[in-house]
């Protein structure tokens, strides 16, 4: 039976009102957090206390990150928003038995680059103490979740329902990745480095979200997050 014209021309025209929402979102947030990592970052710098800097950075991150993509699905998408986020969704078995090996070869591929072409050792993962290592798990923990749950749980679900999903991990993966820029622009100029650190973190927002995909849950990806950044803590020139 074919649809009436009327509310097929209303269904198009209501996907295209969201999708544009969706945009004006993404704008925004970009917006806040470039003016949050340049210009306010002196807020950071003034903290003393290393814990304390930590604890500062982490809450911000939360608000500007999480809070607006909470409010945006309750009010706007009337979703609850867990569940969208795939905070409470059951983990699929066989996905997550497919993630830790694809996790652990995109590892081993990353220490073996980062040896041999990146000049980095792995001594000091190797020689921290137990001290060592609950402290930086401390101070990395908070932040890789609440990345996830903007970029993966929020942006790239988003644009999974209006796209392809390989099409919306790419463009995720990208806005993940150009995220990073503001900050490192700001203090140390456009240098070769962004490039080269850009292509390993477009690389690994790939991997994300293919294991969202694959696990449909945002939890084996949080844990991924965690453990890239702990190993990029104590991998060292």
């Amino acid at each position: 039976m074919q649809a009436e014209p009327g509310k097929t021309e209303q269904s198009a025209s209501e996907r295209s009102s969201s999708f544009k929402h969706l945009l004006i979102f993404i704008l925004l947030f970009f917006a806040v957090w470039v003016v949050r990592a340049t210009v306010l970052f002196f807020i950071d710098e003034r903290i003393q206390s290393e814990a304390g800097r930590s604890v500062y950075s982490n809450a911000v991150k939360f608000l500007l990150w999480v809070m607006p993509a909470v409010i945006y699905l309750r009010k706007h998408d009337r979703q609850p928003a867990l569940r969208y986020l795939k905070l409470t969704t059951p983990i699929n078995k066989k996905g997550l038995v497919y993630a830790i090996l694809l996790s652990a070869l995109y590892f081993a591929a990353t220490i073996l680059f980062e040896t041999r072409a990146g000049g980095k050792n792995l001594h000091d993962l190797y020689a921290a103490s137990l001290a060592e290592w609950l402290k930086a798990f401390a101070f990395i923990f908070f932040s890789p979740i609440s990345e996830e749950i903007l970029f993966r749980g929020f942006v790239l679900h988003q644009f999974a329902e209006r796209l392809k999903f390989w099409t919306a991990n790419l463009l995720t993966a990208g806005l993940f990745t150009l995220i990073h820029w503001p900050f490192w622009i700001w203090h140390n100029g456009f240098q070769g480095w962004i490039i080269q650190a850009s292509a390993g973190i477009f690389l690994m927002a790939i991997l994300l979200g293919y294991i969202v995909k694959m696990t449909n849950s945002l939890w084996p990806a949080v844990a991924v997050h965690i453990a890239n950044n702990l190993l990029a803590h104590f991998l060292h020139t």
